[in-house]
């Protein structure tokens, strides 16, 4: 018996932090705590970083995302 690769998602993962307008990111990567990890690498200190949704695969395609690559939407 073969596992099956986990396919990959796209994630948005809202930042905020006090004193500025929230963030959302997009990123594509196999769990969502991946996505939550390569953003909070990204965050200022005292961000709260949470999961905010999903995307569509069309819509990744046209935004030509790359696995592991956060980009502000």
């Amino acid at each position: 018996m073969t596992m099956k690769k986990q396919e990959r998602q796209a994630y948005l993962i809202g930042v905020d932090l006090p004193q500025q307008a929230p963030r959302v990111y997009a990123v594509v990567a196999e769990t969502a705590q991946e996505a939550l990890t390569r953003v909070e690498s990204l965050a200022e200190e005292g961000a709260s970083i949470s999961l905010a949704g999903g995307m569509a695969a069309d819509t990744v395609r046209r935004l030509k995302l790359k696995p592991g690559e956060p980009r502000l939407v």
